[in-house]
C-alpha cells in the first residue's frame, strides 16, 4: 500500500524540488511527511530521499537538520549525529525539535539506554505511575519520535486520572502525523479503555486500513470486536429507552453476529420482547442468556419480573429456585414479592378487625422498607385501632422528625392527625410544608 504512494509522491515532488532554488511551503510539507512516515515504517531509503532534497533547499531549516541527525542517530553515527545536534542548538535554541533531539541523544548514552528499560519494564509490569516518573526524567515533556511518545502516552492511558491528557497529546500528535496507524491505533485503545466505543471503532478502523501489516494488528482486531460489540449494545440499549423496539432488535442482533458467544446481545433481544409485550420470546431470550452466563443478573431480574406478572407465586418459585448469589441480585424484588404479600394478609386481618394481628404484619413489612412513609401510616393506624394509641403517636412524631421536609410524610401525619379529631394539628402540620413543595 505504502509502496506505491510514496514512490509517486518521491518522484513529482524531486522533480519540483529540483528546479527550485527554495521549496515551496507545500513541498516542505509533503517531504517532512514522507520522512515521518518512513521513520514510522523503519523505510530509511525513503528518508534519504526526501532529506537529500530538502537539504538542497533548506540546509539551516530546523525540521531538515533534527531530521537528519535523528538519521544519523539511527545508523549509529554518533558523531555526525552531534555536529548535527549542535547546529541545532544554533539555529532553533529553544524550540521542542532541539529539546526531543537533545533527549535522543541522551537516550543514546549506556545510561540513557539502562533507563529507558527500566521505564520500559515499569510499564510493562503495570508500575504506571513509576513508569511516567521515570519518562518525565528521560523525555523532560519531550519525546524524541513518535515511537517513544507512543510509548510515553500510552503508559499515560493506563492512568485514569490521566487518560484524557494522554488522548488530547495524541490527538495533537496525530495532526503531525496524519498517515501513522499507530498513533491511530493508541488512540482506539485510549477510548477503549474510556468507553468510548464510537470513538475507539473509528480509531481502530483507521488504524487497520493505514497499516494493514504492523505487528499490532491482532490486538487491534480484537479491540475493534470488542467496541463494535459494546458499540451495538449501548445504542440497542438507548433505542428501546427511545421506546424504538425495532430499531433496538436489529442493533442487538447486529451485536450478536459480531459476537455470538457473549449474553448481553441476547439479553437485549429479551428486552425487546418484553418491550413488545410478548412474554414467551422475552422468557426464551432471558433463559438462553442465563445459560451462556449464570452471573447475569439482568437476566435473573428480567425473569423475575415476567413471571411476577404472571403471579406473585410463580415469581416466589422462581426466586426459590436460585443459587445464593442469584437471589442477592434480585433481593429488591424478593422484598417487594414478601412486602405484597404481607399487604394482602394484613389488609384481610384488618377487615377481620384482628388490629393486633395486623399490625405485627405491618412491623415485618417495615422491617422490608425501613422509613416508608405509608408503611408507617397503616402500622399506626392499627395500633391505634388495637388500643396502643401512645406507640402509634410515638411511630409517626419519629416519622415527621427523621422526614420533616418530606412532603408524603407530611400529608401522611396530617391525615392521621385529622382521622384522630385534631384537625387542628393536622392543619398546623400540613401548612409547616412550604407552598412550593405543594402538589
Amino acid at each position: 500500500m505504502y509502496k506505491f504512494t510514496l514512490n509517486l509522491l518521491t518522484i513529482s515532488l524531486g522533480l519540483a524540488v529540483m528546479s527550485m532554488a527554495k521549496a515551496t511551503p507545500t513541498a516542505h510539507k509533503l517531504l517532512m511527511a514522507q520522512i515521518r512516515l518512513g521513520e514510522d515504517i523503519h523505510r530509511e531509503d525513503l528518508v534519504e530521499q526526501s532529506l537529500y532534497r530538502l537539504e538542497l533547499a533548506e540546509p539551516d531549516n530546523p525540521d531538515v537538520v533534527a531530521a537528519r541527525f535523528r538519521y544519523l542517530l539511527r545508523k549509529g553515527d554518533i558523531e555526525g549525529a552531534q555536529k548535527q545536534l549542535a547546529r541545532l542548538s544554533l539555529l532553533a535554541p529553544d524550540s521542542k525539535i532541539y529539546k526531543a533531539s537533545r533527549t535522543a541523544m541522551r537516550l543514546s548514552s549506556p545510561e540513557g539506554r539502562q533507563a529507558l528499560q527500566m521505564a520500559r519494564l515499569q510499564a510493562i509490569s503495570g508500575r504506571h505511575k513509576e513508569a511516567i516518573d521515570s519518562y518525565d526524567k528521560l523525555f523532560n515533556g519531550a519525546p524524541p519520535d513518535i515511537e517513544m511518545a507512543l510509548e510515553y502516552w500510552g503508559a499515560m492511558t493506563q492512568i485514569a486520572s490521566r487518560r484524557n491528557e494522554a488522548i488530547r497529546q495524541l490527538k495533537i500528535l496525530n495532526i503531525d502525523n496524519p498517515d501513522s496507524g499507530a498513533i491511530f491505533g493508541a488512540l482506539g485503545q485510549a477510548y477503549s479503555q474510556n468507553g468510548d466505543r464510537a470513538n475507539a471503532v473509528a480509531n481502530l478502523e483507521k488504524a487497520l486500513a493505514l497499516d494493514p501489516n504492523s505487528s499490532n494488528n491482532d490486538k487491534w482486531n480484537s479491540l475493534l470486536k470488542v467496541n463494535r460489540y459494546w458499540l451495538a449494545i449501548q445504542q440497542g440499549d438507548a433505542a428501546l429507552k427511545a421506546n424504538n423496539p425495532d430499531r433496538a432488535e436489529r442493533l442487538f442482533q447486529q451485536a450478536r453476529n459480531v459476537d455470538n458467544t457473549d449474553s448481553y446481545a441476547v439479553l437485549g433481544l429479551g428486552d425487546v420482547a418484553m418491550a413488545r409485550k410478548d412474554y414467551p420470546a422475552a422468557e426464551r431470550y432471558y433463559q438462553q442468556t442465563l445459560r451462556m452466563d449464570s452471573g447475569n443478573t439482568n437476566a435473573v431480574r428480567g425473569l423475575a419480573n415476567l413471571y411476577r406478572q404472571q403471579s406473585p407465586e410463580k415469581a416466589e418459585a422462581f426466586i426459590a429456585s436460585l443459587s445464593a448469589s442469584q437471589r442477592r441480585s434480585i433481593d429488591d424484588i424478593e422484598r417487594s414479592l414478601q412486602n405484597d404479600r404481607l399487604a394482602q394478609q394484613a389488609e384481610a386481618l384488618e377487615k377481620q378487625g384482628k388490629w393486633a394481628q395486623a399490625a405485627a404484619l405491618q412491623r415485618q413489612r417495615l422491617a422490608l422498607d425501613p422509613g416508608s412513609v405509608w408503611i408507617t401510616y397503616r402500622l399506626s393506624q392499627d395500633l391505634w385501632q388495637a388500643g396502643q394509641r401512645s406507640q402509634a403517636d410515638t411511630l409517626m412524631r419519629h416519622l415527621a422528625q427523621q422526614k420533616p421536609n418530606d412532603p408524603e410524610q407530611v400529608y401522611a401525619y396530617g391525615l392521621y392527625l385529622s382521622g384522630h379529631d385534631q384537625d387542628r394539628a393536622a392543619l398546623a402540620h400540613i401548612n409547616s410544608l412550604p407552598r412550593a413543595q405543594w402538589s
